[in-house]
């Protein structure tokens, strides 16, 4: 490779700017049964400062620790890029590059409908095939998945599988019974998701890994029920989120009752009630195959004036599932005001009614869209006002959630592309005396992105995961283009793995011309 082209790629590697802002301290503090009648109190003290890039605790003793082991910097990450070939890492910095343009990204889904015009299917499939899908996506055979998880693996990295399937608003009609035959395939896709993420796990890990550890398999409700029919329900239990009370008939218990046919929604229609009932067989066909499997089910959060209902549904199948261990994993997003209050009246439902925690916790991916839907109806915009304060919102529930998972059978997966708030969370763990790999506490980034945090979470030993979307180009390429909308702000923030991409491209160079 000429200096020139290296030169030029040098100049398209921005510099990764240092973020500094400052937690204050929060309180938290809740009860929860363990055994029997016995309950234990949690009350902690958090305090972050990012700008001398330490992260110090304090607890009810005094005691503080400064975290000097989980270093973001070259020196520990160079092993991270050893593995990838040279055009993998060009195309990296390439489509990072790309994606980090606000109109770019902004515009993705019009950006690929002109090229498929322009360039026609082939041509266009080429192309992305080389590019963005490659990037973002694990394949479209059983083999190629097979390739991107055992490579993965070898650097420590766990694999959590889902289907690029979903629905919005925009494209739902109420006439649920002509929409069955699509969902049912969708939930076809979706078993068969499970089952490749048990097997693959079983070609991966020795026999022993595999029964300790086991898998994630991820997925969204509005692939499988009409976003119609959660809006619906959403008016009904939104106003009753951040609280332990309900409806009567929309309680946990009533509507678990759906599980053995006797479902009857009060604020439903029978059409819509139906609908509802296969809804939740195909969730509990989920749920079985997975503690079949030794897999976890995963159900991602979406948007607000759909998500009151998608938990009620998650908790209802949390209710069946996780009495003795936390198989069905729900998703909290801390860019939502009331995330904390949401967190803390499930936490407090959980211990009444006797099942067990089990969550994803991320930052959020529908800030434009809420913002924007929120200003067109008239109500209160529910996302936080700035970054920093999703991240003190994030710091402050994980927080509690790590207090929660030391203690009982509860288990969360930390779903952040931030180092700092992993490096607070490596550290919380070493406080509370949480092992590194004992299943309690994973993470999790998205497949093709931030390898500088899941690269070097698997070679200090932790449950980490990429999430790895896979299929057809045409389908995975229209989730990718909504995801890439939804995740701009994080995609924006990709300077630093652009710069030590770089970093090993030039060691690469400089060695060969040695």
């Amino acid at each position: 490779m000429s200096s020139l082209i290296l030169h030029r790629i040098s100049r398209q590697v921005i510099e990764c700017g240092k973020r500094s802002y400052r937690l204050e301290p929060t309180i938290a503090k809740f009860s929860f049964s363990q055994t029997g009648t016995h309950t234990t109190q949690v009350q902690a003290r958090t305090e972050v400062t990012s700008a001398n890039r330490e992260v110090i605790f304090s607890e009810g003793n005094g005691k503080s620790v400064t975290d000097s082991e989980l270093t973001f910097e070259w020196s520990q990450l160079q092993t991270a890029y050893q593995s990838k070939r040279n055009e993998e890492i060009l195309r990296a910095m390439f489509v990072l590059k790309i994606c980090s343009y606000d109109t770019f990204v902004r515009n993705s889904m019009q950006l690929m409908s002109l090229g498929r015009w322009v360039l026609g299917r082939t041509l266009f499939e080429f192309l992305l095939r080389n590019t963005m899908y490659s990037q973002f996506v694990a394949g479209e055979t059983l083999p190629a998945i097979q390739n991107t998880i055992r490579e993965l693996r070898q650097c420590g990295i766990g694999t959590m599988l889902c289907v690029p399937n979903e629905e919005d608003l925009s494209t739902d009609y109420d006439n649920f019974r002509d929409r069955e035959a699509m969902f049912d395939r969708n939930a076809n896709a979706i078993f068969d998701c499970i089952g490749k993420t048990a097997v693959l796990n079983l070609n991966t890990l020795f026999w022993s890994q595999l029964l300790e550890e086991g898998g994630f398999s991820q997925m969204k409700v509005t692939a499988i029920c009409s976003p119609m029919l959660l809006n619906v329900l959403n008016k009904h239990l939104a106003p009753y989120e951040a609280s332990t009370e309900a409806l009567e008939g929309l309680d946990i218990p009533s509507f678990a009752r759906g599980f053995d046919g006797k479902l009857n929604v009060p604020v439903l229609n029978d059409n819509q009630n139906e609908h509802l009932f296969n809804v939740m067989k195909r969730l509990d066909k989920f749920a079985e195959a997975c503690i079949n499997r030794n897999v976890r089910l995963v159900i991602d959060a979406e948007q607000t004036y759909l998500q009151a209902a998608i938990n009620q549904l998650v908790l209802v199948l949390q209710y069946k599932y996780n009495r003795n261990n936390p198989w069905v994993y729900n998703t909290y997003q801390c860019y939502r005001k009331d995330t904390y209050d949401r967190v803390m009246a499930n936490l407090e439902l959980m211990q009444r009614l006797g099942f067990h925690f089990g969550a994803k916790i991320v930052r959020g991916a529908y800030m434009t869209m809420e913002r924007n839907r929120a200003a067109d109806m008239g109500y209160d915009d529910p996302i936080h006002n700035s970054y920093e304060d999703t991240c003190r919102m994030y710091d402050q529930v994980v927080d509690t959630l790590l207090h929660l998972a030391s203690r009982t059978p509860a288990e969360v997966m930390i779903a952040s592309h931030n180092e700092e708030s992993v490096k607070l969370v490596v550290q919380r763990m070493k406080e509370l005396g949480i092992a590194q790999d004992a299943g309690k506490i994973s993470f999790g980034q998205l497949y093709g992105m931030c390898d500088q945090v899941s690269f070097l979470l698997g070679q200090k030993g932790f449950n980490v995961y990429k999430s790895v979307p896979y299929g057809p180009v045409g389908e995975a390429l229209a989730y990718l283009g909504r995801r890439a909308t939804e995740n701009r702000d994080v995609i924006k923030r990709t300077e630093k793995e652009r710069s030590l991409l770089w970093q090993e491209l030039r060691r690469r160079i400089t060695s060969l011309a040695h």
